[in-house]
């Protein structure tokens, strides 16, 4: 997730803004401020900026996604396996965000300083040639298929 966190906004020049959602008082405190002083790290010239939600993480991601560059998921830290998997925050977003929406699968870090593929989903519409230029332009700064 730091992948999609740091880097990406500096690739693409855009502020980054952290966003854990949780419904009460669950998830840990720290997640915040870890994330945060992750991103400073491999990207410190990007503005950042952090809230964390006390709702719903979908409602919270569709409302604060919607002037978004792009929201980028990723898995919650559940090993190697389930971070090969799109969870479900993932692709009840895909279905409901207003913009693109990235969902970081597998490793963190490119193998050998190369990327994997990048797949969209379209539908018939307007919004689709939208999304297929947004997904070919991210393969094409990404060199890969």
């Amino acid at each position: 997730m730091d992948w999609a966190a740091a880097e990406e906004a500096l690739r693409h020049s855009v502020p980054l803004h952290l966003v854990p959602a949780a419904a009460g008082d669950r998830g840990p405190p720290d997640v915040i401020g870890a994330a945060t002083e992750r991103a400073r790290k491999r990207a410190p010239t990007v503005q950042l900026s952090s809230e964390v939600l006390r709702e719903d993480a979908i409602a919270a991601l569709v409302a604060h996604g919607r002037n978004a560059f792009a929201l980028v998921l990723g898995p919650r830290g559940l090993g190697d396996l389930a971070a090969m998997l799109l969870g479900a925050v993932s692709l009840i977003m895909a279905a409901r965000a207003d913009g693109p929406v990235v969902g970081v699968l597998g490793a963190a870090e490119p193998r050998d300083g190369r990327f994997g593929n990048v797949a969209v989903g379209v539908e018939e519409g307007e919004g689709s040639g939208t999304a297929l230029q947004f997904a070919l332009r991210e393969a094409h700064l990404r060199s890969c298929g």
